[in-house]
């Protein structure tokens, strides 16, 4: 470097500023807004001469996370060609520790700002006594005192209310935050949304369902995320139906840095639905899980949707042959979509048989448990009717709008507004949503008086399962045998399979040993045992209109 080149410095005077506003959340209290940091500020600069040249007004913690508005504005101050006053409300206001303080110090040593702080009526620069340095440091301390003794309060009271069952946050789908009239935060059942997700429960712990197949019956039962501020409902995705399986906060229980804690809010499912699923989830990639579209074919085979492979864990699937003579076989075959298998056809009758000399004459119900179970049908079928209810309300708004939107849509067609390719293409993406919503509406049947007999009626003869499965047609022994049994495999001609509760209590010779007279009187209590019962409102009713 030559000796008579000229280094360039910044101007000893300052005569330009930068104000820097800032609030932890959107609920700072008035007096430290935003708005009125900004306001303060302004006056400040407008009567000492100083022409603001940049404005920073964040919501920003100033003790969490790398503060990049902070890091931008620093970054700003180095690139002035002048020195730049940096003016703020307080010390607090800026920062609320010392890992800034080293960086304020050098900016303001090297003459590149000088920081004014209003409320404090001091300032720092390259010319700062020690008096004014200490003063910073001992502002800066107090801040950071003030943050610590806050986090402090903030730890207590969030021990306290978990203690207490108390959730603290965004709660989760199915439930609703508010405010009571002492401006408290509360939790509530969702009205709208509770009842759907205890079908995502009741539909999965059938075992028939992918989470893939799930996401669809969600999207079909119309369940969607609680709208925000920010952003708007929309359905749920597969992850997140991943998630509320997964959350034992719909049985009670809420769960804070891997610590379990009972909570104070309805469950909107019983601790043995919630388990049950949860073990059906652990075991997702162990056994191959039935995807919904195999349930619902056009056949009524007895075992259709219930049976795999004890070989290979491929679905079993039902054939049926009719002789020359008339006569007509039904067999189980796997399909052997793996290749590697030997398993082969087995009537389907020597099953029945089986079944029946293990399962179907064994069953006893004695007349007490049988009005226990009845009641507990008819209150879900009763709950399935309010839900239904409000679906085909909702499903009957959206085809109104629809066609309202299809009405206009017309209108700037002939106004002139899009061409007849573009009206022709969104008439056609509005027909089809259309032809969707009134499959969709078909689904939400009205559970009629008629449909409760008929459920009614099958739980009275399911004391009598081995008459009922050689008499009634596939479809009700189809749907029988999906209340009764899960984890059904095949091999070796033989079934292997689980009894569903509360069926399985049922297998015995002397019923009132198994499940005490005293708890049918109780129906609640009856539930902890029963609740599995309920499937049949997601099954029967929907196949006897």
């Amino acid at each position: 470097m030559s000796k008579y080149e000229i280094i360039e410095t910044k101007e000893t005077e300052c005569k330009q500023a930068v104000i820097f506003a800032r609030v932890s959340s959107q609920k700072q209290e008035n007096g430290v807004s935003k708005e009125a940091q900004i306001s303060a500020m302004t006056n400040y600069c407008n009567k000492n001469g100083l022409k603001i040249v940049k404005s920073y007004s964040i919501t920003e913690s100033s003790t969490i996370g790398d503060r990049p508005k902070f890091k931008e504005m620093i970054e700003f101050l180095k690139k002035q060609k002048q020195k730049t006053a940096l003016v703020v409300h307080s010390v607090d206001r800026l920062q609320r520790g010392f890992d800034e303080t080293s960086i304020i110090n050098k900016l303001a040593r090297d003459g590149i700002i000088e920081v004014h702080f209003l409320k404090e009526n001091f300032n720092i620069d390259q010319d700062a006594e020690q008096a004014e340095e200490m003063q910073y440091d001992l502002n800066v301390f107090s801040a950071k005192m003030y943050i610590s003794a806050l986090r402090n309060h903030v730890l207590k009271s969030q021990k306290f209310n978990l203690n207490n069952g108390k959730w603290q946050g965004f709660a989760p789908i199915g439930y609703i935050n508010y405010r009571d009239s002492d401006n408290k935060a509360q939790i509530k059942l969702d009205e709208e949304r509770a009842p759907l997700i205890k079908k995502l429960f009741l539909e999965y712990a059938t075992g028939l369902h992918s989470l893939e197949s799930l996401c669809q019956f969600a999207r079909e039962i119309g369940l969607s995320t609680r709208p925000t501020k920010k952003l708007k409902s929309h359905s749920i995705s597969r992850h997140k139906i991943n998630d509320i399986l997964r959350n034992p906060f719909y049985c009670g229980t809420m769960v804070v840095k891997g610590k379990a804690y009972p909570h104070i809010y309805e469950r909107i499912v019983s601790p043995e639905l919630f388990n049950e699923v949860k073990e059906i989830l652990d075991n997702r990639g162990k056994k191959k899980i039935i995807p919904h579209q195999q349930i619902y074919g056009k056949k009524a085979f007895v075992f259709r949707g219930l049976v795999k492979c004890g070989i290979c864990g491929c679905t079993i699937t039902s054939e049926q042959h009719t002789k020359k003579s008339g006569l007509v076989f039904r067999y189980l075959r796997c399909s052997h979509m793996r290749k590697n298998c030997n398993q082969k056809p087995v009537p389907e009758s020597k099953l029945l048989n089986q079944l029946d000399d293990e399962l179907f004459s064994k069953l006893q119900l004695s007349d007490s448990i049988l009005l226990a179970v009845k009641k507990n049908v008819q209150m879900r079928l009763e709950e399935d009717s309010h839900i239904n209810a409000a679906l085909k309300r909702k499903n009957t708004l959206k085809l109104e709008e629809l066609e309202n939107k299809k009405s206009r849509l017309f209108d700037i067609y002939l106004e002139g507004g899009i061409t007849k390719e573009e009206y022709q293409e969104e008439k056609a993406k509005m027909e089809a949503e259309k032809q969707q919503l009134e499959l969709n509406a078909q689904k939400f049947i009205t559970i009629t008086s008629e449909i409760k007999d008929v459920v009614e009626r099958i739980i009275e003869i399911a004391g009598n399962l081995s008459n009922i499965m050689k008499t009634a047609d596939y479809k009700i022994r189809n749907q029988l045998l999906k209340l009764l049994l899960k984890d059904c495999t095949l091999k070796d001609g033989k079934l292997t399979y689980n009894v569903r509760e509360p069926f399985s209590a049922f297998i015995s010779t002397d019923v009132k040993k198994t499940i005490p007279d005293y708890i049918t009187n109780n129906l609640q209590e009856f539930n902890k045992i029963a609740y599995p019962v309920g499937l049949l409102s997601n099954y029967l009713p929907l196949e006897t209109t």
